[in-house]
């Protein structure tokens, strides 16, 4: 029987347990920082052991996810991670997700 637990009422749900987007994203981000953290002089030259220990995987499943996020908040961080990676170089893109964040961030708060 699969494990369906629900948290009682006032429980905190971890971060991103709802969805996996989210999840990922997170992990992703953790990935990220681990790598900045452990980037060692020898890691340079060689950083593909680095980037597989990290955040290689976690990178990988992002590229090729094909589903929607199921929560407000895992659209929300979709939409930061496009920004802070700089996947939108023009300033009007930068602002039409900015737009799409704020009314996100307004409706979930609104849930």
């Amino acid at each position: 029987m699969p494990n369906t637990s629900v948290p009682a009422t006032g429980e905190a749900v971890p971060a991103g347990a709802a969805d996996p987007l989210l999840s990922t994203i997170l992990s992703y981000r953790d990935g990220c920082k681990a790598y900045a953290d452990g980037l060692t002089e020898e890691d340079i030259d060689n950083d593909d052991t680095l980037f597989e220990r990290t955040y290689g995987e976690q990178m990988r499943a992002l590229t090729a996810w094909q589903d929607p996020a199921t929560t407000p908040e895992g659209a929300i961080e979709a939409l930061r991670l496009i920004k802070d990676e700089r996947m939108i170089t023009e300033p009007m893109g930068v602002a039409m997700v900015d737009a799409a964040i704020g009314y996100l961030e307004g409706k979930a708060v609104q849930q």
